[in-house]
């Protein structure tokens, strides 16, 4: 796969997913994009090896274990969940509302500007 002698979490981003894994191959560092590695991980393992960048990066031995959780989108909405709740005939809107409580749902005309311009990061 990356035919590395080690590897590392290298850094984390702010909500904790890890950002980027560093390889040791013949004495030299090389980091990779987590989302990279996971991605080559999947196609050498399988789709579902590593579901997200999300994890805790371990060694045992002759083994690295991969402790993680979610799905890999980061923003709280399980697609399966949500799923689930439309064909049980929810609305988008309740759906919505399940997943973010407290959140105003408006259409975009009462937000005013471009709506291109909404998103801040």
């Amino acid at each position: 796969m990356f035919n590395a002698e080690s590897l590392t979490q290298t850094n984390k981003d702010k909500s904790g997913r890890v950002a980027s894994v560093t390889l040791l191959r013949n004495g030299a560092q090389t980091e990779v994009p987590a989302n990279q590695f996971r991605l080559r991980l999947n196609q050498t393992h399988g789709i579902f090896a590593l579901r997200s960048t999300f994890f805790e990066l371990d060694e045992d031995a002759d083994y690295y274990i991969f402790k993680g959780r979610g799905m890999g989108h980061g923003i709280g909405l399980c697609q399966w969940g949500t799923l689930g709740l439309a064909e049980a005939g929810w609305s988008y809107s309740d759906i919505l509302r399940f997943y973010y409580n407290g959140a105003d749902i408006l259409p975009i005309e009462e937000l005013g500007g471009s709506p291109f311009r909404l998103a801040r990061f």
